[in-house]
């Protein structure tokens, strides 16, 4: 099942699951109803006049318990329904997740395998050597991920950087969300892939609308190259 028809189950799913809860919630403020109608009944047929007033207070008094028994199976009958709903979408939940994160792990190799395309003589020391052909070799410490505290200020150096990017007007272009993207991304690949991946951003959404030297500076704000 595509990522789209499973989005729509889940549309599907949740506004189902929606209405079962509206009628269960109707059900409950009917067995309130009932119940309280029962005990004024009670009380009006030991207050009543006369025997046949008494007699007729508790007939209706009868009819209601009937109908607060039905209305508690159908409230049964209603949660049932409603757990059942329940787990539906979350099965749905979790595999529209799978195919988000299969997605998102697609496209990221896309954009490393061209990255790494563009560069025949290996990763650049900076984004002005990757337009200019300087070359970078990276290091065994190149090829680890971050750990926490390095997450923390890579963090703080993106956000610097996207600072840099509302300044230049790009508070809405598609390269400040791709920048902004890099946090999460960044809590998965090495830091050899999260420069190639910045470098892929800035050159694929930033080359036509910002000068090679800003985009050399946005590049140096976040690898801190």
């Amino acid at each position: 099942m595509s990522m789209p028809d499973t989005a729509q189950l889940v549309r599907q799913a949740d506004y189902g699951l929606r209405r079962l809860r509206l009628k269960h919630k109707s059900l409950c403020t009917r067995k309130v109803e009932l119940k309280n109608r029962i005990v004024r009944l009670r009380m009006q047929r030991n207050g009543a006049a006369s025997v046949a007033e008494a007699a007729a207070f508790n007939t209706k008094r009868e009819e209601k318990k009937a109908e607060l028994q039905l209305v508690e199976e159908k409230i049964v009958s209603s949660g049932e329904k409603v757990a059942k709903q329940e787990r539906k979408l979350a099965r749905l939940k979790v595999t529209l997740a799978r195919h988000k994160k299969a997605q998102e792990e697609q496209a990221e190799k896309e954009a490393r395998l061209s990255a790494r395309a563009s560069l025949e003589n290996g990763p650049p020391a900076s984004l002005a050597g990757y337009l200019g052909g300087t070359v970078w070799v990276p290091s065994a410490y190149d090829n680890t991920e971050y750990d926490l505290s390095e997450l923390v200020r890579l963090a703080e150096c993106i956000d610097e950087a996207l600072a840099k990017l509302k300044a230049l007007g790009m508070g809405g272009a598609v390269l400040f969300n791709e920048i902004e993207e890099l946090k999460d991304k960044s809590k998965k690949i090495s830091r050899k892939d999260l420069r190639l991946l910045t470098i892929s951003k800035l050159v694929s959404f930033g080359a036509k609308e910002v000068s090679p030297a800003d985009l050399d500076d946005i590049f140096k704000t976040i690898t801190g190259a």
